[in-house]
């Protein structure tokens, strides 16, 4: 039986250790988080979350950094005994949600000026859709990959989803018309019964913070499917106007990091940003033909908890269209506004969303406050920075141009993990820490990781791995290291080979739990569309199944061997089939064939050792 270790003893240690390295450095009497180590080891955790933040606004970037490590260590981490109980914070999101629900559905403009911002945002939104092709979006149609009406997240696989459709009267008649043009989902879903009557949605919570949870709000499988299209084609269109989701978060940091130098851009936030739009916000801000292919079959009832109310919002955490949608909304209001206002085309170009991520210049924020507002959105104020020498935007934190984002590991699923998975827990930590830290920085924090590491572990060294490897294998090096008594690595064995270095190494691996895959067609179907859309992602468990080889005896066989493998291998008209015929044995009794299978969602990860060979350089 394996040695189970408690992780959030390892935490509170964590802190403890950086808080004293940051000591030597400041001095002992100079650390204002003294009291908060003070209501750790004499209060724990509930003692310690209820501390007073720490103000460092004028300390210089170096004191920043370490205040925001210090403050912001247990920001994504629950532990056993925290401040607010699961149960309370699923009680506080539901409650804000439905405050939020009420307060769109009573909320009145006041601001004549408004609808004039509304009308020049419609025309510029206009200009960057163009027509609504019904067509085109049909083609970018795709199953989703998390929960659904009636598929919890650890069946959603995508053959799963093809035996469990579910929809609304509305979305049911779309999906039947729309399964005739497409002859191999016709084959899919033939003979399977399609559930036409969810009249409701389900609001549900999902972890975020130490101290809040994020709702999201599961759409149906058939309204998946045509939101993730629609979404899809939104994303094109901003795209082609200068704004690819896929590289704004890179670009927000840049701006963000310029920003906290110069002051010249704000960067903001809202509270419960797509929550907060109705279907009056899209009716002024969209063109009638994509107005009426966002509403189309969507369900305006959803249940939280105990109780069924009416959903007021369009765009819920959940559906497919939701995040590109708000980002072309948003991006057309602030556009709207700047250039009502006169600004050049240099200034309109500091103009950039990312969601409900925001940024624009300094000198139109009060007429973006007040606009905004009048609207029914709210400025998250302590994530919106217009002045000073702090910037935020997109997981980038910068002060006086200094990147001060902290590291902020995430709870594990587990409060308590064997002894190799303790092992490559503390590896992500050591990774971490040293991405934004030196080594000279936080000495007695590394001594303690690496002997914990070199104490968990069966060889009584550390791992070490190329940069590039997961954060858990082992602790990156730019090259093999030599063992010291500080660090005592693992040797990397080298050898050359057809004039190619190899490089023979130990790390940590993990897998998850297999699920065998009885019906391959759906996999192939999603990566025939995915390809047709250039967005194949290999490695990825929805695309085609991996295989494993088990051995069976022939008494199982129930076809000609021969014609079976035929058909399973061929290609033609989309044909695959569950099982794949690689080889019979000539002799003894025993035949080989190859099982598909995915990775068990929401399983828990085995880590394991494992030698890696590298064929390139280090």
């Amino acid at each position: 039986m394996h040695k189970l270790i408690h992780l959030d003893a390892t935490m509170k240690q964590l802190w403890l250790h950086l808080c004293s390295d940051f000591s030597a450095q400041l001095g002992e009497g100079t650390n204002p988080f003294m009291r908060h180590k003070t209501a750790l080891l004499q209060g724990g955790i509930p003692a310690f979350r209820q501390e007073p933040p720490v103000h460092c606004w004028k300390a210089s970037p170096r004191l920043f950094r370490m205040h925001s490590q210090l403050e912001s260590l247990f920001k994504r981490w629950r532990f056993q005994n925290d401040l607010l109980s699961d149960d309370t914070l699923r009680d506080m999101c539901r409650q804000d949600f439905l405050a939020t629900q009420h307060r769109i559905s009573t909320h009145q403009r006041q601001l004549r000026c408004t609808a004039v911002v509304t009308s020049h945002a419609r025309s510029f939104i206009t200009s960057m859709l163009g027509p609504y092709n019904r067509a085109h979006h049909e083609e970018l149609n795709r199953f989703g990959r998390k929960a659904a009406v009636g598929l919890p997240a650890k069946m959603s696989y995508i053959d799963v989803r093809f035996s469990r459709i579910s929809g609304s009267k509305e979305q049911a008649t779309w999906y039947a018309r729309h399964v005739g043009n497409d002859t191999l989902l016709q084959r899919l879903t033939k003979g399977v019964e399609t559930n036409p009557h969810v009249d409701s949605l389900r609001h549900s919570c999902v972890p975020k913070s130490f101290k809040a949870m994020r709702g999201i709000t599961p759409d149906t499988i058939i309204g998946g499917f045509y939101s993730a299209g629609l979404g899809s084609y939104i994303a094109e269109r901003l795209c082609d106007n200068g704004l690819d989701i896929t590289h704004l978060q890179a670009r927000h940091r840049r701006i963000a990091r310029k920003a906290s130098i110069t002051g010249e851009v704000v960067t903001a936030d809202l509270k419960s940003a797509s929550d907060s739009f109705t279907r009056d916000h899209l009716r002024d801000l969209l063109p009638q033909d994509w107005f009426d292919a966002v509403v189309y079959g969507l369900i305006p009832v959803v249940s939280v908890g105990d109780q069924k109310v009416e959903l007021h919002s369009i765009m819920t955490m959940g559906m497919g269209f939701t995040f590109p949608l708000q980002t072309l909304l948003f991006y057309g209001l602030l556009m709207s506004i700047g250039r009502l206002l006169g600004l050049g085309l240099k200034e309109l170009g500091k103009i950039s969303v990312y969601g409900d991520d925001l940024i624009y210049p300094v000198r139109i924020h009060r007429y973006v406050t007040k606009i905004f507002s009048d609207l029914g959105f709210i400025i998250n104020a302590d994530k919106t920075f217009s002045d000073g020498s702090f910037r935020e935007s997109c997981g980038g934190d910068f002060f006086h141009g200094v990147d001060v984002r902290p590291f902020m590991p995430e709870s594990e699923d587990s409060g308590e993990v064997d002894t190799n998975a303790y092992e490559a827990f503390l590896y992500k930590l050591v990774n971490g820490l040293r991405e934004r830290w030196g080594d000279w920085e936080i000495p007695m924090t590394l001594r303690y990781l690496v002997t914990e590491i070199v104490n968990a572990n069966k060889h009584c060294g550390l791992c070490q791995v190329p940069p590039g490897y997961p954060s858990y294998s082992g602790i990156a090096v730019d090259k093999p290291q030599c063992p010291t008594l500080d660090w005592p690595w693992l040797p990397v064995d080298i050898k050359m080979d057809s004039w190619c270095l190899k490089f023979s190494f130990t790390s940590i691996s993990c897998y998850k739990s297999k699920i065998r895959v009885e019906d391959c067609e759906p996999y192939l179907w999603d990566t025939l569309r995915a390809s047709a859309q250039n967005d194949v992602s290999t490695g990825d468990e929805f695309y085609l199944p991996r295989y494993e080889t088990r051995r069976v005896r022939p008494s199982y066989l129930t076809s000609s061997l021969r014609d079976f493998a035929l058909e399973m291998r061929t290609r033609d008209g989309g044909k695959v089939g569950p099982i794949v015929w690689r080889r019979v044995k000539r002799r003894g009794s025993n035949v080989e064939k190859s099982y598909p299978y995915v990775s068990e969602r929401n399983s828990p990860l085995t880590f394991t050792y494992t030698a890696n060979t590298q064929q390139t350089y280090w």
